[in-house]
């Protein structure tokens, strides 16, 4: 039997809750927009490697490839749809880098829909948002900048 959504993401969600403190002021990007924590990588065991900070190139690398992973696996989704539409613009971010231990950079990206209540009220740029539903305005993405891949995506539910 295949455990629901709701079962796994209640394993999930405290996991993703008990890597580092989010500490630090947050460096904040406006093209695209995004703020990029420095602890918070969402996979306990990952707490352990070493942090890197992003550029925005990595960042912009890093879209491509979860725009990728969506349009092949998930081609009927309306975040596909948006993306096809070029309203990536559409979506504020925010990311969290380490490296692993083979020395590859990873990216956790969070996208959140701008005009969402954590885009208006500026907390997606103090904490990491944590969301169960939420449809196509929240996703995620773990991205190995290194081999170029999309390792891990999580589409949330609809509302």
């Amino acid at each position: 039997m295949r455990p629901s959504i709701v079962s796994s993401l209640a394993l999930i969600v405290p996991l993703l809750m008990s890597c580092g403190s989010q500490g630090g002021t947050p460096v904040i990007y406006t093209n695209p927009r995004c703020a990029v924590f420095t602890e918070g990588f969402p996979d306990a065991p990952m707490c352990t490697y070493a942090p890197f900070v992003p550029e925005l190139k990595d960042i912009i690398a890093a879209d491509k490839i979860v725009a990728e992973k969506i349009a092949r696996d998930h081609p009927r989704s309306s975040i596909c749809r948006s993306y096809r539409k070029n309203s990536w613009a559409d979506y504020i971010r925010q990311c969290v880098g380490i490296i692993n231990e083979k020395g590859e950079p990873l990216l956790w990206m969070n996208y959140i829909c701008a005009g969402s209540r954590e885009d208006t009220t500026g907390y997606w740029k103090k904490k990491i948002v944590y969301v169960m539903g939420g449809g196509e305005c929240y996703f995620s993405g773990s991205v190995n900048l290194a081999s170029r891949r999309c390792e891990i995506l999580i589409l949330n539910s609809a509302r």
